[in-house]
């Protein structure tokens, strides 16, 4: 009975403060969306706040849940078996932008009353944003901070340009941003921000005062030992 209660408060909670927003919305509303004695309520939240997280973590599982199965893809270890990281990409897209969508209520919770609500709920929201930008990783193959990082802001973009259409609650307009940002996505797959950079490492015929890159670093290839070896028996100087 308990987790039934849990379950009804939770969704209660969300569909009242999807149409009234978190300030607006009272402990009273929550009990008569769900049909929940205060007492039931009290019993398993100290209040509006730690239901309102509750609720928090039930959308993020929500959405990452419909967007796996939205994309075709039951399970992240299914995701190994397909080769082609723009494809997943597209896939993983269309599926986020159609779950918010179709889940608006949840969608409301996360994307917008989470600030509302106060920093606790602004850093769960972090750590489901952190969650997608793993998936988004996967998705990719990306393994270093640089394709990290991209991911990252890549997340940070589709959430400025989702937010606001989320909060008015236009469908259509959701969806709609998605050839855009595959787009975008694509175009910044071409053009490396998702790769490491390389590290350049001294030719044989390298000469000295000659400018190698060593892991991101300007670096002067020195003399009086083999050229072209990285590590304890290369002489390699950082530029002063």
């Amino acid at each position: 009975m308990r987790k039934i209660h849990r379950r009804r408060l939770c969704l209660a909670l969300t569909e009242a403060m999807a149409a009234n927003g978190y300030a607006a919305t009272s402990v009273a509303d929550v009990l008569q969306h769900a049909g929940v004695s205060r007492r039931s309520f009290y019993e398993l939240f100290d209040g509006k706040l730690d239901c309102f997280l509750a609720a928090f973590s039930d959308a993020g599982k929500v959405l990452r849940k419909r967007m796996l199965v939205e994309g075709g893809v039951r399970s992240p270890e299914k995701l190994a078996t397909v080769t082609d990281p723009m494809a997943l990409l597209e896939i993983g897209i269309t599926a986020y932008l159609r779950v918010l969508a179709d889940e608006l209520p949840f969608a409301k919770l996360f994307l917008v009353e989470s600030f509302a609500a106060g920093p606790a709920a602004i850093e769960r929201r972090g750590q489901v944003q952190d969650s997608i930008v793993d998936l988004l990783a996967t998705l990719t193959g990306v393994r270093g901070p640089r394709g990290r990082y991209a991911c990252v802001m890549f997340v940070a973009a589709v959430a400025f340009r989702v937010t606001p259409l989320v909060a008015a609650g236009d469908r259509d307009a959701i969806t709609g941003l998605g050839p855009g940002l595959i787009e975008y996505a694509r175009d910044q797959w071409k053009s490396g921000a998702f790769e490491e950079p390389p590290t350049e490492l001294p030719s044989a015929d390298a000469r000295p005062g000659d400018l190698p890159v060593v892991d991101g670093v300007a670096a002067r290839v020195g003399l009086g030992r083999p050229v072209g070896l990285v590590g304890a028996d290369a002489d390699v100087h950082l530029v002063p």
